[in-house]
């Protein structure tokens, strides 16, 4: 399987310059204490029309100018999402819903040593029918360890 390119903007950034980046493009404005768009307004955006790229020490995904998720590079199961859903090879039910929703779930599985990214996803290209297989029981596993689910 071939890597996704992640575009890398000024790797050697100050983590406190990114940070300062990232508030003012979160889809949270932190000093009204609001969203800028609704779920709505957002809908259900595929991962083609998303930007996925590195600033610094984080690796961000965006969507019309709006950030949706970041984390630091260190440990980032971001990454590992982006390599599975392969979002250079576009499908209609790849969305960012489903990368941010992939990514918790190899969060979960992998700090609860589960080894499903090895068992299931390692290997095998990504469809909609190894993504919700894999993302039952991550789900399962989620929800037995929390008591409910949080992705």
């Amino acid at each position: 399987m071939q890597e996704y390119k992640i575009e890398i903007i000024n790797e050697k950034e100050p983590w406190e310059v990114t940070m300062e980046y990232i508030n003012s493009k979160r889809n949270w404005d932190i000093e009204n204490q609001k969203y800028r768009k609704t779920d709505q307004e957002i809908g259900k955006p595929n991962l083609s029309e998303c930007k996925i790229y590195r600033r610094g020490q984080y690796v961000i995904l965006e969507h019309n100018d709006i950030i949706h998720y970041y984390e630091n590079i260190k440990g980032c199961y971001l990454l590992t999402a982006v390599f599975y859903m392969e979002p250079d090879k576009p499908a209609e039910w790849k969305t960012m819903d489903k990368l941010i929703d992939l990514r918790m779930g190899i969060r979960q599985t992998e700090a609860n040593c589960c080894y499903y990214v090895a068992d299931i996803l390692e290997g095998n290209k990504m469809t909609l029918n190894l993504y919700k297989k894999f993302m039952k029981l991550a789900r399962a596993q989620d929800k037995r360890h929390h008591g409910s689910n949080t992705f």
